[in-house]
């Protein structure tokens, strides 16, 4: 991969983060609900797109979870 393959991607990143399809409604802060582990705060959204992951700490344990934010069952209960 070149220099220039590099920049490229990066600018794609970028316009896809500006268009919001960074995580798919999710953000930091934002409350969830999953229908197996309850409640939660999403601590950090990385990637894009079908790569999109979001990290989930649960307020019943504690517990920290990952999911593929567009094929998991995570529904925003309130945003920050």
């Amino acid at each position: 991969m070149t220099a220039a393959d590099l920049l490229r991607r990066a600018d794609e990143v970028n316009s896809r983060e500006q268009a919001g399809d960074a995580g798919a409604g999710f953000r930091q802060g934002t409350i969830v609900n999953h229908p197996e582990y309850g409640t939660g705060t999403v601590v950090a959204i990385d990637g894009y797109g079908d790569r999109c992951k979001a990290t989930v700490r649960f307020f019943a344990n504690g517990r920290l979870r990952q999911f593929f934010v567009a094929k998991s069952p995570l529904v925003a209960v309130q945003s920050e």
